[in-house]
């Protein structure tokens, strides 16, 4: 693909700019074959004599106007060129399509080019998978979605789905052998995020707007690293075709910034990963060494495609760029020989279900991509069986192929779910077709995983399949995740959890309070830490019948976005309102009651916690002047727009406190800063224990990053600062008391010495006196 054209599209004038750059245009830019041609053009290089160069290429699609992604594939080529997803059929497989073009999909944003939607390919379940980037918007088959996501498309069915939303500007996509998906990111300090359906991810709040779904209370964020912390990752592969010896499984990094191709090893991170650097594979003195695109080739070699120009800079909006030249490098072992020439569609059947024990990942993918085309309903038993019975690459590799050609019934699935690959659990569950009623065995089968499967990204799996299932399943499911406590520090399953119950929240609300009278999760400590809160807050905050958000325009109205407030959005200022909901007094009344139920059914030693979880709540949206008495009760007077007095003053005192003695290091946002300070946001160290937390804050914490004692500062305000930072950025933990910080003070008398995590795990919760 050459993309010429940018950074402006062809035939389109631009009336403004937004203060982030973003163009608006005076129309919107018509699809191929009735369209102002542009520069851009797809090109195919072929290698006729196979000695790994090409000498002859032809341009087999040109005038296309900003096109940022090209991928072949079921019986043609597509071509990512926002607004549209083109399909140009090819039934000869020449490369050469047969005519004008199918519009599959519209509606991708174009404002911002350097942000489209981008990196078409092939998930291993058949689906078309691309990226979205952070500063153009989309509202493609009535989905909008403010850029930042991940979506998908089948092909056959012509469905389109939001894979899942947030992260950073991602320009990659990669899938590895057990079909996890990462993406590289633009930020520093990160080698970008693992992917998971459904996801939240998090992003730049006040710019790039919320997320699509009201009450999220959380995001999950890009995987920790450790090495080179320059930007960025725009591009990688994992690398798992066994001819670069050492690097195995490593993910493969182009960083244009700084025109760098680093490796980096993917390390099991409960039920995701970090990130940990092993060396540079490509430095260059040449500033216009620009890789911006990544493939393995048939050869087990990885090709590098280098934008090839000294500028980087987007922000200056000039058409500056050097468009006269472009590179394809070959990163190879010293043993590297061409691959010999292969039709593997000319292959049969069988031969190609032979190759997905191939242990070349190129080989397989493409194998199972053409199995999946034909459809070859003789095939099919063969390859069921291999997915029972095969252990390894073969079973996955069969599951996903057989799934391709003729879904995920129940009755396949269930011995999948007792299968002794964890990969092959995780993929039966994610590709269950939910029916209703489930069979009695495959819902037993679902609980009993997720009561005692003892794979995190299994469990992570279930979490984010019950939003699928009919309510009673998909709350015993529920209830024996929320039991599990190996999860209570994981960086994805809480999340995952609170997203699948607060759609049955929003689904039957009193249906879940009766669960919650029943089902005993009150003193587990995954409901303690992340669940209680956030249900709490989600009733509170729902008291009207239509939530929204808001764009400010500043050249609409300037004085409006100079007021308004900072603490509309997590992060600071910008155009974007979070969520808001007006006031309904039918839906207010009802939720609210609701609030003081769960308030009265809660142990008393749960009720500060969940009042919390209330006042932020009712902090959201429209004001409201009227509790239920029921609730007033509890909770206390309330007048909208000032929370109960000492409440107020707590936090304010809290988040004055944190500014004058924590900000300087952990930053306002919480963030951290590199080498220096941890972040707090979503820390489990704050998140969890109490007494944990005030340990450190007293006499600090030592490990790769050194916190220093505050216990000189008292205990009025060690409560206010740990209450802040527990309820500040989207947190929903519970408040901490002067008197739980001098009881825990009390029983740390006399230690002079920084805490380790190892002696924290070993500490016993501070005693409680008798009252």
């Amino acid at each position: 693909m050459q993309y010429l054209q940018y950074p402006f599209p062809a035939g389109l004038t631009i009336t403004a700019y937004d203060q982030y750059l973003r163009a608006r245009y005076d129309r919107v830019p018509a699809p191929p074959p009735n369209h102002v041609r542009g520069a851009d053009k797809i090109t195919v290089l072929e290698d006729k004599d196979g000695d790994g160069s090409f000498e002859s290429h032809q341009d087999v699609i040109t005038g296309l106007n900003i096109t940022t992604s090209v991928l072949t594939g079921h019986g043609g080529v597509w071509v990512m060129n926002p607004p549209y997803l083109l399909f140009y059929r090819d039934t000869t497989g020449d490369g050469l399509p047969d005519g004008e073009p199918e519009v599959r999909l519209s509606g991708f944003g174009l404002e911002d080019t350097h942000s489209l939607a981008n990196s078409l390919t092939w998930g291993p379940d058949g689906w078309l998978y691309g990226v979205h980037g952070s500063t153009s918007t989309a509202r493609v088959r009535d989905v909008s979605f403010l850029g930042q996501a991940v979506w998908r498309y089948h092909p056959d069915s012509d469905v389109f789905e939001l894979f899942a939303q947030g992260g950073g500007n991602p320009w990659t996509l990669s899938f590895d052998r057990k079909g996890r998906a990462f993406s590289g990111d633009n930020g520093g300090n990160s080698r970008g995020f693992h992917w998971v359906g459904g996801g939240r991810y998090e992003k730049n709040w006040p710019k790039h707007g919320p997320f699509n779904r009201p009450y999220s209370y959380g995001s999950l964020p890009n995987m920790d690293h450790e090495g080179y912390a320059a930007r960025f990752a725009m591009t990688s592969v994992v690398y798992e075709d066994g001819r670069l010896p050492g690097y195995e499984g490593q993910l493969i990094s182009g960083m244009a910034l700084t025109s760098r191709v680093q490796a980096t090893r993917l390390v099991g991170d409960g039920s995701t990963f970090r990130t940990v650097d092993t060396e540079a594979l490509v430095t260059t003195d040449d500033r216009s060494f620009r890789p911006v695109d990544m493939a393995v080739g048939p050869d087990g070699a990885i090709y590098v495609a280098d934008w090839c120009d000294i500028r980087m800079d987007h922000t200056d909006p000039r058409d500056t760029w050097d468009k006269s030249c472009g590179r394809i490098w070959r990163l190879r072992a010293k043993d590297w020989r061409p691959a010999p020439r292969v039709d593997l569609a000319a292959r049969s059947s069988g031969q190609l279900v032979q190759l997905l024990d191939d242990p070349r990942k190129w080989y397989r993918d493409h194998a199972r991509r053409l199995l999946g085309e034909r459809r070859d309903r003789a095939a099919l038993p063969e390859l069921r069986r291999l997915a029972r019975e095969a252990r390894g690459q073969l079973a996955l590799e069969a599951l996903w192929t057989a799934y391709q050609m003729a879904g995920m019934d129940q009755e396949w699935a269930l011995p999948l779910m007792s299968h002794g690959d964890a990969p092959v659990r995780l993929w039966a569950v994610r590709l269950l077709q939910p029916a209703t009623p489930v069979h009695p065995a495959l819902a037993g089968k679902l609980v009993g995983l997720a009561r005692s499967e003892p794979d995190p990204e299994v469990r992570s799996e279930l979490a984010n399949t019950a939003a699928r299932l009919e309510p009673g399943l998909a709350r015993a499911i529920l209830q024996e995740l929320i039991r599990r406590p190996e999860d209570l520090a994981d960086k994805q399953v809480p999340l995952r959890i609170w997203w699948t119950l607060e759609q049955e929240i929003t689904r039957d609300a009193d249906s879940v309070l009766n669960w919650l009278e029943e089902a005993g999760l009150w003193q587990a400590p995954l409901f303690t830490a992340h669940l209680g809160a956030r249900i709490a807050q989600r009733l509170a905050a729902d008291r009207g019948d239509t939530p929204s958000f808001t764009r400010l325009d500043p050249d609409a109205n300037w004085k409006a976005y100079a007021e308004h407030p900072r603490v509309l959005m997590p992060g600071g200022k910008g155009d974007y309102t979070d969520w808001r909901t007006n006031d309904t007094p039918q839906v207010r009344d009802r939720n609210l009651t609701r609030a003081a139920r769960l308030l009265e059914m809660a142990p008393a030693s749960q009720r500060d916690r969940l009042a919390t979880g209330v006042r932020a709540g009712l902090a959201e949206g429209a004001a409201t002047q009227r509790l239920p008495d029921r609730l007033v009760a509890l909770i206390g007077p309330w007048r909208s727009g000032q929370p109960q007095a000492a409440t107020a003053n707590r936090s304010e005192r809290g988040r004055e406190a944190f500014e004058t003695y924590c900000a300087p290091c952990h930053q306002s946002d919480g963030g951290g800063m590199e080498r220096l300070a941890a972040p707090l946001r979503r820390s489990p160290l704050v998140l969890g224990r109490e007494d944990s937390l005030i340990r450190i804050a007293l006499q600090g914490l030592k490990g790769e990053l050194l916190m220093p004692a505050m216990g000189t500062l008292d205990d009025q305000q060690l409560a206010a600062i740990l209450t802040y930072i527990r309820t500040a950025w989207g947190h929903a933990a519970g408040p901490i008391a002067a008197e739980t910080v001098a009881r825990v003070r009390t029983g740390s008398e006399g230690r002079t010495s920084p805490w380790t995590r190892d002696e924290l795990a070993r500490q016993g919760p501070a005693s409680t006196p008798r009252r």
